[in-house]
């Protein structure tokens, strides 16, 4: 099964939530993101430097590598 992540307007979330039940898809109640992991997110953009920035496709490969032993 696939996940995935929809921005919804807040008018239409009710609408959104029940239309997902009702085709017989799991709705995760869990979609706000607390304000201390938010701060952390920011700080940690703030900070970093060009130097640490990898691209995605090389550190997916990584994970992969460290995953599989």
């Amino acid at each position: 099964m696939k996940e995935i992540t929809l921005k919804v307007p807040a008018h239409q979330l009710d609408f959104v939530l029940e239309f997902c039940r009702q085709m017989g898809l799991e709705v995760s109640g869990n979609y706000d993101i607390p304000e201390s992991h938010k701060e952390v997110v920011l700080e940690r953009i703030r900070t970093a430097g060009v130097e640490q920035i990898e691209p995605w496709e090389e550190v997916k490969k990584r994970l992969k590598y460290k995953g599989e032993g």
